[in-house]
C-alpha cells in the first residue's frame, strides 16, 4: 500500500519537520527531515487493481461478515462489487502527541483534490469512504459490563465526529495483534485499554460537513 500512496501525485498530505536554517546546528543533527509524522489521503478502492487493493476488499469483507450486521454486511459487499459507485479508503493517520487541529486543513485539502480529481476522472467520483480508526476501550468486570457502556478512546478525536456521521460502522477488537500499540504490564489500580478497530462508511458528500463540525467543536473549546 505504501507504494501507492507515495506514486499518487493528485492527492494526499504528508507531515514533515520543517527545519529552519537558523536553528542550531547541532539540534538540526538529529532531526531526519524526511521523517514522516502523519498522512492524510485516499486510497481508491474501485479503480486501484493492485494486490493490495483485492487483498484490502478481502479482509473488509472477512471482518464485516465476522463483526457487523447482516445489513452492514450486505451493503459492504454490494458497494465493493459495484463499479457504477466508486468507493475509496480515507487514510487519516498521524502520531498520538500530534492534536487534532492539524486534521482540518488535512482533510479540506483532501476535498479540494477529490473535487479537481473527480471533474478530470468521473472514475475518482467516489459515492463512499471508508475509514478504519482507532480506538481503546476500559476494560471492565462483568458487572460493569451489565449496567455501562465501556469507556472509549479515541486515537484521533476528530474521527469520532466522523462515527456520529458514519452510516455504516462496525467494530472488532485487536488485543492479541502484534502492533495495537497497547502491549505491556498493567499495574495494580489501572485501568486496562483494550484496542479496537472501528470501520466506518459515510458518503463522500458528507465530508465537508463532517469538517465542518470538527472545525466548529475545535473553536468551541
Amino acid at each position: 500500500m505504501a507504494s501507492i500512496l507515495v506514486n499518487q501525485r493528485a492527492i494526499g498530505s504528508v507531515l514533515k519537520q520543517v527545519v529552519e536554517d537558523e536553528d542550531d546546528d547541532d539540534d538540526n543533527d538529529d532531526v531526519d527531515s524526511n521523517q514522516v509524522f502523519g498522512i492524510t489521503t485516499i486510497l481508491n478502492m474501485t479503480d486501484e487493481k493492485s494486490e493490495c487493493v483485492e487483498q484490502l476488499h478481502k479482509l473488509l469483507l472477512d471482518l464485516s461478515k465476522q463483526h457487523s450486521e447482516v445489513d452492514t454486511f450486505n451493503f459492504i459487499n454490494n458497494l465493493l462489487k459495484d463499479n457504477k459507485q466508486p468507493v475509496a479508503l480515507l487514510i487519516n493517520e498521524r502520531y498520538v502527541n500530534i492534536p487534532p487541529p492539524i486534521s482540518v486543513p488535512l482533510l479540506q485539502s483532501i476535498s479540494k483534490e477529490l473535487a479537481k480529481m473527480k471533474a478530470s476522472n468521473p472514475a475518482s467520483d467516489f459515492a463512499y469512504l471508508i475509514m478504519i480508526c482507532k480506538l481503546y476501550k476500559v476494560k471492565q468486570s462483568k458487572r460493569e459490563n451489565k449496567k455501562n457502556q465501556s469507556e472509549q478512546v479515541w486515537s484521533n478525536a476528530e474521527e469520532e465526529v466522523f462515527d456520529e456521521e458514519a452510516e455504516y460502522k462496525f467494530e472488532f477488537c485487536v488485543k492479541n495483534e502484534k502492533g495495537s500499540g497497547m502491549s505491556g504490564s498493567w499495574d495494580e489500580g489501572d485501568c486496562e485499554m483494550i484496542p479496537y478497530r472501528r470501520v466506518l462508511l459515510f458518503p463522500t458528500k458528507k465530508l465537508d460537513f463532517i469538517t465542518n463540525k470538527i472545525q466548529s467543536l475545535l473553536n468551541s473549546r
